[in-house]
């Protein structure tokens, strides 16, 4: 037997649609003060970087390191720019070119700083904790997916560098064996302080606890992106409940933990309001200036509805139904409802309306 499904409603469509505008609203203002914050923290820890750069490597050619740095920060500002929520072709290609940039400045030797080093050797200053920069800024303006993509594209390309260069290189002449002839009988002492050696178990154990680090970051953004949209729910409540209800009954109701569908009697006043002649007074203007005096009236006096803490029930073609006490009730609210229409007295007298107006 073929199932059917009922379709949905239209309330339910506008409802699912105006929690995803609120949603997306949210992510969007996230994405905004994430990639901002990102960018801003990347060119403060750049600085740091160079000016420890001076310290570890003083000589002339440590201006290279600041120049590969430099364009990290410029790289930052492009991708400020090309941020958006949602895929983004460019956004990820600026952030492999982050990757490619961090790996060329880590992996090529210095061409104006010529220490006789083997290639091998440049693996060996535990450069690869530089790539925990890029992922940390990763989690404060991207999805989960992305930090997750910036782990597994750090380490293909890293490892693919470290293969690639293991490949290509040529051992100096000479090292090894006097390595050999200090450490004697002892291999693995030798694996580790041979300066020809990449060490690609080291590279390996590198890439492995780093896309750790990225999958347990990226879970740690999921759950954050959780949190956004759940709030962005509640933002989309609170909107809701500020078309019926004064902003301090909002915010009572927002601590109210207790149910309001239960039963309850209590005492509340209610207040209707309509304009005096007013199918005379619409049958001598056009259909636009009915309307908009209608907007008009409606804002002005659901202003002095919420200004008196009361209610807005529903609306009455030309009128309105506000109560006083709901959704709880106080000592107030009968005062509050008689002040609510002397007010509404004086405001109709500015809507154009006839003497008698509400």
């Amino acid at each position: 037997m073929a199932k059917t499904s009922t379709p949905p409603r239209d309330s339910d469509a506008a409802l699912t649609n105006q929690e995803t505008s609120y949603a997306l609203d949210a992510l969007t203002l996230h994405k905004q003060n994430g990639v901002e914050l990102a960018v801003r923290t990347r060119w403060i820890a750049m600085a740091i970087t160079a000016v420890f750069l001076v310290y570890v490597y003083p000589a002339w050619a440590v201006l290279y390191y600041h120049a590969i740095l430099g364009l990290l920060c410029l790289n930052g500002w492009f991708i400020r720019k090309a941020a958006r929520v949602g895929q983004s072709r460019r956004e990820l290609l600026l952030i492999y070119a982050d990757l490619a940039l961090m790996t060329f400045g880590i992996v090529v030797p210095n061409p104006f700083g010529d220490n006789g080093m083997p290639v091998a050797m440049q693996y060996r200053f535990d450069n690869f904790q530089y790539f925990f920069i890029i992922l940390a800024l990763g989690t404060l303006a991207y999805s989960w997916r992305t930090v997750i993509a910036i782990g597994f594209w750090t380490v293909l390309i890293w490892l693919s560098a470290a293969a690639f260069a293991w490949w290509i290189s040529e051992p100096v002449p000479g090292l090894s064996e006097r390595v050999a002839e200090a450490v004697g009988n002892a291999p693995a002492m030798m694996e580790f302080l041979d300066p020809n050696s990449f060490g690609l178990q080291l590279r390996l154990q590198e890439g492995i606890v780093f896309m750790i680090v990225a999958v347990t970051l990226a879970v740690s953004s999921r759950r954050f992106y959780t949190l956004i949209e759940n709030n962005a729910g509640l933002e989309r409540e609170r909107a809701n409940l500020s078309r019926y209800f004064s902003p301090n009954v909002v915010a009572q109701l927002s601590q109210n933990d207790e149910p309001l569908k239960q039963v309850r009697r209590q005492d509340v006043a209610v207040m209707f309001i309509d304009i005096f002649g007013f199918t005379k007074l619409a049958s001598q203007k056009d259909a636009y200036q009915v309307i908009d005096l209608l907007r008009e009236f409606h804002g002005r006096m659901e202003q002095d509805v919420f200004r008196h803490d009361g209610t807005l029930d529903k609306y009455l073609g030309d009128g309105l139904m506000a109560t006083f006490g709901t959704p709880t009730s106080g000592e107030h609210d009968a005062a509050n409802a008689v002040a609510c229409a002397r007010s509404m007295q004086h405001v109709s007298a500015g809507c154009n309306l006839p003497k008698r107006g509400v």
